[in-house]
């Protein structure tokens, strides 16, 4: 066989074995790797939807609203959230938050929380878990700035309720006082029952789902995968020793065919 044409098998050789090891790899590596499942809940972060007695729905711009999503993504994986849902599920803080991933939905208002567990059921208790304490955190932040704010309308509620009783009911301040009075028990008394009944601009648009198959690749995907791999390696170093060994060639060709002025010249006496 001809230098040429061997050295062209040889390569062959060497693509056809490091696919198949990369197959090998894959198919074994998947084979020995627990089998895992996904769970995935999605989340919308609408702060429209906050809205007491007369005050018009705040709806914020593009670029606040994708603050504010950003912020909640952060607060899902705080300790407020994961302490209390790890305590559900019986896992170790540090545990339930390497199992959990919160990402970017589809509209710059929607996030996804994610679980990973060994069994479809374990993977959507966790992210029920996770969701259920982010939102119960949420509606306790928000529970909580309610009646701190009907709370502060307290103090002016007594001033107003003291400057009335000290003026005369035919003067024309008694009027303006009253209405202004009349406006923040009002106002306190909506802030008050939004804190018992809260509203929150969080809504589960989609439950923790219960996965059909797990997430992990199976060993035939896997198999492909690594052969793939395997197979453009080999291709890259054929190419590779290909180009050397043409370089070598042409420098051999090249140093045979230099002039005589390459060959050492006799010395002059």
């Amino acid at each position: 066989m001809r230098e040429g044409n061997r050295f062209r098998v040889l390569l062959i050789v060497l693509v056809v074995v490091l696919t198949g090891l990369g197959t090998t790899i894959g198919f074994l590596g998947a084979r020995s790797a627990t089998t895992k499942y996904t769970s995935t809940s999605v989340l919308l972060w609408d702060p429209s939807s906050l809205r007491y007695g007369d005050a018009s729905a705040y709806v914020p711009d593009s670029a606040s609203l994708v603050i504010q999503v950003a912020a909640q993504m952060t607060l899902v994986q705080s300790d407020s959230v994961i302490d209390p849902a790890a305590k559900k599920v019986g896992l170790t803080a540090t545990r339930l938050r390497s199992d959990i991933e919160v990402l970017p939905g589809s509209s710059a208002s929607e996030f996804l929380v994610s679980s990973t567990a060994k069994t479809a059921r374990d993977a959507q208790d966790l992210t029920k878990a996770v969701v259920d304490s982010y939102a119960a955190q949420t509606r306790a932040t928000i529970s909580g700035q309610l009646t701190a704010q009907a709370s502060a309308l307290q103090g002016p509620i007594n001033t107003l309720t003291a400057q009335l009783a000290n003026l005369p009911s035919t003067s024309p301040l008694a009027d303006a006082v009253a209405t202004q009075l009349s406006q923040d028990i009002a106002q306190q008394q909506s802030l008050q029952s939004g804190s018992s009944g809260v509203t929150t601009p969080l809504s589960v648009t989609q439950a923790a789902s219960l996965p059909t198959s797990p997430s992990s690749k199976s060993p035939k995907t896997m198999a492909v995968i690594g052969g793939a791999v395997g197979f453009v390696i080999g291709i890259g170093i054929a190419v590779l020793v290909s180009l050397r060994r043409d370089s070598r060639r042409d420098l051999r060709r090249v140093q045979s065919s230099s002039p005589a002025a390459t060959r050492r010249t006799p010395e002059t006496v």
